[in-house]
């Protein structure tokens, strides 16, 4: 007879596994919170994984390197790191289940799982930190304070500096605070700002050894005194020959060129910075070139004129100055002719000038020319001893039956002004005729060429008498008969 047939099985109930991590600060500081894992499960071999938080902790004075399993163990563990632990089904018998079914025998075992939970200690591990490092805004040339708070009094310190492109080391072994004077010629850098960007860094080293750098970033201004500056003006006479004759500029004739001399670029006192903007005020004008011209000078006497600058920092100096002016105005002249003898042979010229004296530099002359009908111009040069006057000059001998003309003329440096005065012919003609600029005078009687008409021979001839004029073919005189 066969033997019986029996079948086992076993069921296990499900149990909850935990893992926790617990981060210590180990020296001090703050940690993150604990971090728990867990899993529910039946299985014989149950494998937890927690990770190390991602939230390092903090301890001032400190860098943080890592975790470590031991207070003063390596570090093992790094934030977002996992730990996994695996664990071995932990049971209890509870009872056991048996049936027959068929001839077969069924048996089950029952048991019970238990929950089961691990831990691991989490260390953080420190190491001393670099020193920390502030700074205030400052200016350019002036002494300021760079403040260290370091963790150890036995830290050393290189300090240095980045300024708009420029490097360089401020101290090297500095032990705590230190006073620095950033150097004016820093602003060379910044040609067209009046402030930068400084970022200071801070080395900090242990028995040499570089432990870190910290750094500030701080705004350097260039002092308001840095600007381009204007050394000097020149103004110069652009008209030839009134400064050679005149040392100096003349009202209504002179024109003045402005010319200034800049302090600018590299170094005192501009430091970068060069001219980009010209404005000039002189002569009521306004210029906006150097070098520029202007008008006429309309104004005599003193007077002033500005020229300013503006730089490529936006920063102005301004030169202010006076310069004389001349009074000048054109030559005027008069005159008077008149016959005042008793035969008419005399002429009396009388005139008057006025020429500005230009501080007794200008020029002054007079000339007095007469003219009779029909007849040559002569010339009489006169050098006045003042620049303002009354003269006279006298014609004698002149032939009564012709007339004159007289113009004066007074000349300075620039010009000159005429005037002029016509004396009639005196005697007992009525009328001239001129050949040669054809045209007739009326007199007291008439002239034909070298030959005068009495008054009954002119009354005769309109009223169709028996005069005849007749006219020489070689000369071209007239003969009346």
């Amino acid at each position: 007879m066969a033997a019986p047939t029996t079948v086992y099985s076993y069921n296990y109930s499900a149990a909850y596994y935990t893992l926790s991590l617990y981060p210590n600060a180990n020296g001090g500081g703050t940690v993150p919170a604990t971090v728990v894992a867990s899993a529910t499960s039946s299985d014989e071999y149950v494998t937890v994984t927690a990770t190390v938080p991602y939230d390092e902790p903090t301890r001032s004075g400190y860098r943080f390197l890592g975790y470590a399993a031991t207070s003063d163990g390596a570090v093992q563990y790094h934030p977002g790191d996992s730990i996994s632990h695996t664990f071995t089904r932990s049971v209890a018998y509870d009872h056991t289940n048996t049936k027959t079914v068929g001839g077969v025998t069924y048996v089950t075992y029952y048991y019970t799982s238990y929950d089961q939970s691990a831990g691991r200690s989490l260390y953080a591990i420190w190491e001393a930190s670099a020193s920390t490092v502030s700074a205030s805004d400052g200016t350019l040339g002036a002494q300021q304070t760079i403040s260290i708070t370091a963790n150890s009094q036995s830290y050393t310190h290189t300090l240095r500096y980045s300024f708009a492109g420029q490097t360089g080391t401020i101290a090297t072994g500095v032990s705590s605070s230190y006073n620095w004077t950033p150097p004016l010629t820093l602003a060379q850098a910044i040609p067209s700002a009046g402030s930068g960007s400084c970022v200071i860094e801070c080395d900090t080293y242990n028995s040499g050894t570089l432990l870190g750098t910290s750094s500030v970033t701080i705004t350097l201004s260039v002092p308001a005194t840095v600007k381009c500056t204007i050394a000097s003006v020149a103004l110069a006479e652009t008209v030839s020959g009134i400064n050679a004759k005149f040392s100096g500029f003349v009202q209504n004739k002179s024109k003045v060129s402005v010319t200034g001399t800049f302090n600018s670029g590299n170094g005192s006192p501009a430091y970068g910075a060069t001219v980009s903007g010209i404005s000039i005020s002189i002569n009521g004008q306004t210029l906006n070139t150097n070098g520029a011209v202007t008008n006429l000078l309309t104004t005599s006497g003193t007077n002033s004129y500005t020229f300013t600058i503006t730089d490529t920092r936006g920063r102005t100096d301004t030169y202010s100055g006076t310069f004389t002016v001349l009074a000048y105005t054109a030559p005027s002249v008069s005159v008077v002719a008149e016959r005042n003898s008793s035969d008419n042979t005399q002429i009396d010229i009388s005139y008057s000038w006025v020429i500005s004296a230009c501080s007794n530099l200008n020029d002054k002359a007079i000339a007095i020319v007469y003219t009779p009908s029909g007849g040559t111009a002569t010339t009489v040069n006169i050098t006045p001893s003042a620049y303002t006057g009354n003269g006279t000059y006298t014609l004698t001998s002149t032939d009564p039956n012709d007339g004159y003309s007289v113009v004066v003329t007074a000349t300075d440096f620039f010009g000159s002004v005429i005037a002029s005065s016509a004396v009639s012919a005196s005697g007992n003609r009525i009328f001239r005729v001129s050949k040669t600029d054809k045209r007739m005078i009326f007199f007291n009687g008439i002239q034909l060429g070298a030959t005068v008409l009495t008054e009954a021979q002119l009354i005769d001839l309109l009223s169709g008498g028996n005069v005849t004029i007749q006219q020489d073919a070689n000369t071209g005189g007239l003969s009346i008969s």
